[in-house]
């Protein structure tokens, strides 16, 4: 028999030294609220090419003059979409934000000549540019103020001065549209420096999801039917552009702050070709992987959580496509307040890629460790396997098949025992998740 099984979960998904860089790359990027290893895909992947190769090829303007750029940047172009994409792809591209400015908490520049001059703003002044130009263009644009949940955001924390932003409203064919060019620009870097990194999420963003991270001081700029109120916007769930990328939906819990008692259980709703993984923090400290599993059960992810003790925690989500790469992407948080009295639970089985790969769906036992000597059912549901069975130093007890479901009793022996499948078209099983008796 094959002993060799396919890489540790928590060393593929979660080393070390790949969180470390997450936590200083989240620390230093926070200012615009763009990570570019987070950041949605393009949205407009194809769609603006030839825009977007217009502008990049523009020549050089040395006479600082707005009104010859924006008719340059859209005479090309009919559609006022284009001639919007135009003018927001010139300024991302082009445009530097101005760190010092923020940092020292200085003037900056806000006048559109004088940005073009300086080519550097803080938000007000990317808001102030955008809409000037999109009135040269003939187009109606909107400078909008209000919070966000950027820099100095900080979950269940009231809003203030220190989360004030701006952005962009700009009618495009009779309809008002959101753009945010300061965030679509790029974002700060570990040595304090603005590094220009396109995020094409904040153009054109659809209100629903806008509103996840922008609240406008004037509420009929929220473009929603249904408004929401500052305090719904400030107990909103922690999500990511790349929760949206990935068209999942909250199902169970629609608030960032949860008061929970040893374990958890929330559920997500998303797309068959999306996979879901989980990690707890405390602090600026991992937590131990086992204290999370997570599983597909038809179109919804089921995230298990238990804490160790009681305390405040943050449960952070990431994604992935089962096409791509084996990084996850951050997409979400909750901040979890835990009482650990009482639990039952010390932690899941560890989890193998196969089982994320097949959408395996286990029933029991969910503890990882196991009393030895103990006879304990097991249930599992494995799409497309001709066998389950338990494997302990190589002596395997096979798990009766109903379907796609196998499930049988089990004696626990001291030490690693597996739970493994085997797939059509292999001889070999493949380990799906680690028990440990004990």
């Amino acid at each position: 028999m094959n002993r060799k099984y396919i890489q540790n979960f928590r060393e593929r998904f979660f080393d070390y030294r790949v969180m470390k860089q997450l936590f200083s790359i989240f620390r230093s990027i926070l200012p615009l609220l763009i990570i570019l290893i987070f950041s949605a895909r393009p949205l407009s992947a194809g769609k603006y090419d030839q825009v977007d190769r217009h502008v990049e090829n523009i020549p050089a303007f040395t006479d600082n003059d707005l009104l010859k750029l924006t008719h340059y940047l859209v005479s090309p172009f009919d559609q006022q979409e284009e001639k919007v994409r135009a003018i927001y792809h010139w300024i991302t591209t082009n445009i530097d934000y101005d760190i010092v400015a923020y940092r020292n908490r200085s003037e900056s520049v806000t006048e559109p000549a004088k940005i073009l001059e300086t080519r550097k703003c803080v938000c007000g002044g990317y808001a102030n540019l955008f809409k000037k130009m999109a009135e040269l263009a003939g187009m109606e644009a909107e400078f909008i103020p209000g919070y966000s949940k950027g820099y100095n955001y900080q979950m269940g924390k009231l809003f203030d001065e220190d989360n004030m932003h701006a952005w962009n409203a700009v009618r495009i064919d009779g309809q008002w549209r959101l753009l945010d060019a300061t965030w679509g620009a790029g974002y700060i870097d570990d040595n304090q420096q603005f590094v220009r990194s396109v995020n094409d999420y904040y153009f054109l963003t659809p209100p629903e999801q806008f509103i996840q991270s922008h609240y406008p001081k004037d509420i009929p700029w929220q473009l929603l039917d249904r408004k929401v109120s500052r305090r719904e916007f400030e107990e909103s769930a922690f999500v990511k552009p790349t929760f949206f990328a990935y068209a999942l939906e909250t199902v169970s819990h629609e608030k960032y702050r949860i008061e929970s008692g040893h374990s958890l259980q929330i559920k997500l709703e998303g797309p068959p070709d999306v996979q879901l993984v989980a990690q707890i923090l405390h602090g600026d400290s991992k937590q131990d992987q086992e204290l999370t599993f997570v599983q597909r059960n038809g179109k919804y992810f089921e995230i298990n959580a238990v804490f160790p003790y009681t305390a405040t925690y943050i449960l952070r989500l990431y994604a992935r496509r089962e096409n791509e790469s084996d990084q996850f992407i951050w997409v979400m948080d909750y901040q979890v307040e835990a009482s650990a009295r009482g639990h039952q639970i010390l932690g899941y089985p560890e989890i193998y890629s196969d089982f994320i790969d097949h959408q395996a769906y286990l029933y029991t036992p969910l503890e990882r460790r196991l009393s030895n000597g103990k006879q304990v059912n097991f249930k599992i549901r494995v799409k497309d396997a001709e066998q389950v069975a338990v494997i302990y130093n190589d002596r395997f007890t096979f798990l009766k098949r109903s379907g796609d479901h196998f499930e049988g009793p089990v004696i626990i022996q001291p030490g690693d025992q597996f739970l493994a499948a085997q797939f059509p078209g292999s001889k070999y099983f493949q380990y799906l998740l680690r028990y440990v008796g004990w």
